[in-house]
């Protein structure tokens, strides 16, 4: 969630700090076993097991609506592929960061949507792979 929505979940009524919607949310995903992501400037992923990583990629040009599907399919398909169930929420902001950082490249951030990502993604995976 972003943290609006996040704040929904909980209850709250306004977007809380972002201290503590971090917080919040490695609560939600100790109790719930799960693992939440965090998405905004920048994107935090927690783990069941208190983890914490902070995404280097992505910009504010990707708070349009229909990025987080993008983000939500792209992490269903590594899923589907095998990928580690641990290690797939951050390779999927990654790459999804990083494809929003070369879309906001090309065209600049104010202009880009959902489909401007998906027009990158190939070239995300093709530099991750470079770094592997």
């Amino acid at each position: 969630p972003h943290p609006g929505e996040l704040a929904r979940l909980l209850g709250q009524e306004k977007p809380l700090a972002h201290h503590a919607l971090v917080e919040a949310a490695a609560d939600l995903a100790g109790e719930l076993d799960l693992t939440v992501i965090l998405k905004g400037g920048p994107t935090v992923i927690l783990g069941a097991d208190r983890s914490v990583r902070v995404n280097s990629t992505g910009n504010h040009g990707m708070a349009t609506g229909g990025t987080g599907d993008v983000l939500a399919g792209l992490l269903g398909g590594l899923l589907a592929q095998g990928c580690d169930p641990d290690e797939a929420p951050a390779l999927a902001v990654w790459l999804h960061g990083r494809a929003g950082d070369l879309a906001a490249k090309r065209q600049g951030a104010r202009s880009m949507g959902a489909i401007d990502l998906l027009g990158k993604l190939s070239r995300a995976f093709r530099e991750l792979e470079a770094l592997s």
